[in-house]
């Protein structure tokens, strides 16, 4: 076993499995200017590193949005210590809480009050789609874009439902039974999953495939097939 391979499996349960353990920091920044967390520019700072594709999705996010001179971005050691992600010398999760317990998620979304707000990808990605669109220009608000924003009223349950499967990251072949569906759906479907525009479901799916060949296959041990050679329609 490699180094790398030897950092990542020591995170494993007893079983071998990979579990993300809940978060505990699950707060909203609000567009409501009388709420905890009200949506601020300069108020908050993206923590986050690129490794993770959980981790990458508010990035994706925060670009496409156009949140890049409202919420700054602090890019984390490429380091994995016993206790999850190295922090250098900053002590975000005892600022926030001096008896945290928990792992260090390498995904911080931090006010500036000295508190984390949210560290969970799926939620702080929803908060940046509507939450602070009101400090953006017109074009970038989620109610002006085509095919109604990454997360559009009409195809909430289609979105919701496809999450649960999509690029699923449990055992070796519900995650392929999961990449032959999504194989299937793009045959009838444009370069997206919903057709002509980006939804919030190809967000999370590209964060997964885009690492799956040089990640997931050699080091997860994730290899009876290759994106790139397997499954052309998504590698496009």
């Amino acid at each position: 076993m490699t180094e790398q391979e030897h950092k990542v499996y020591r995170h494993a349960d007893a079983d071998g499995h990979f579990r993300r353990k809940d978060s505990v920091f699950r707060s909203i920044v609000s567009s409501d200017p009388t709420a905890e967390f009200p949506a601020e520019k300069d108020r908050y700072i993206l923590y986050l590193g690129y490794g993770c594709p959980w981790v990458h999705r508010p990035n994706i996010v925060r670009s496409l949005k156009g949140l890049e001179e409202i919420i700054p971005l602090v890019v984390l050691d490429p380091e994995l210590g016993a206790d999850g992600w190295f922090f250098s010398d900053l002590q975000l999760y005892f600022k926030a809480d001096p008896a945290y317990e928990g792992r260090y998620t390498i995904l911080v979304l931090w006010d500036k009050k000295e508190t984390i707000v949210n560290n969970k990808s799926s939620e702080i990605i929803r908060m940046f789609y509507t939450e602070l669109d009101h400090l953006l220009p017109d074009d970038l608000r989620e109610v002006n874009k085509p095919g109604g924003g990454f997360y559009p009223l009409y195809l909430r349950n289609d979105i919701d439902e496809m999450n649960k499967w999509v690029a699923y990251e449990g055992n070796l072949y519900p995650l392929f039974e999961a990449l032959d569906r999504i194989k299937t759906h793009l045959h009838s479907k444009d370069t997206n999953l919903f057709g002509e525009h980006i939804t919030e479901t190809d967000i999370r799916l590209y964060t997964t495939v885009a690492r799956f060949d040089v990640a997931y296959y050699l080091i997860f041990r994730c290899n009876l097939k290759m994106i790139w050679h397997d499954y052309p329609q998504i590698h496009l």
